[in-house]
């Protein structure tokens, strides 16, 4: 089934990313296969529910930790169905197909500023999921949006 609309990646949603070849888990929203992107996903599997044996499965979205001006670290999701890679990226709102990111647990608040979201990848040997943040307005010393 295809999805109509626009895809489930607003602050605060989680998506998961299908791993060619996994099995697909029922309900998830799956990401584009062949190099797709996960911010376009286009399969729609009804009822899933999480499980022992699936893909890793969030319990919350990723926040961080620091103090606003200095050095943020991210703080996991959490996440069920014993993930055995992590990774983080902070990113800013995707414009026109243009984004800034910085890959790590870490981001400089100072030295960036605007409107960011930290997103979190658990990885298994069923797939990937991706959770998103909500809004993080970083200060910056640039006099941009979040100063």
């Amino acid at each position: 089934m295809a999805l109509t609309g626009t895809p489930p990646t607003a602050p605060g949603t989680i998506v998961p990313v299908h791993t060619p070849g996994a099995p697909t888990a029922p309900g998830s929203v799956v990401g584009a296969v062949g190099g797709g992107s996960p911010d376009a996903p286009d399969q729609v599997v009804p009822d899933y529910t999480p499980g022992i044996g699936g893909p890793p499965s969030p319990v919350g979205v990723p926040t961080y930790s620091g103090t606003m001006g200095g050095t943020l670290t991210a703080v996991s999701a959490g996440w069920f169905n014993a993930p055995t890679s992590i990774s983080y990226e902070w990113r800013t709102p995707d414009v026109l197909g243009s984004h800034q990111s910085v890959s790590g647990a870490t981001i400089d608040s100072s030295a960036h500023d605007g409107i960011w979201y930290l997103r979190e990848t658990a990885t298994n040997a069923h797939g990937s999921f991706i959770a998103i943040s909500n809004a993080i307005t970083l200060p910056g010393g640039g006099g941009g949006e979040g100063s």
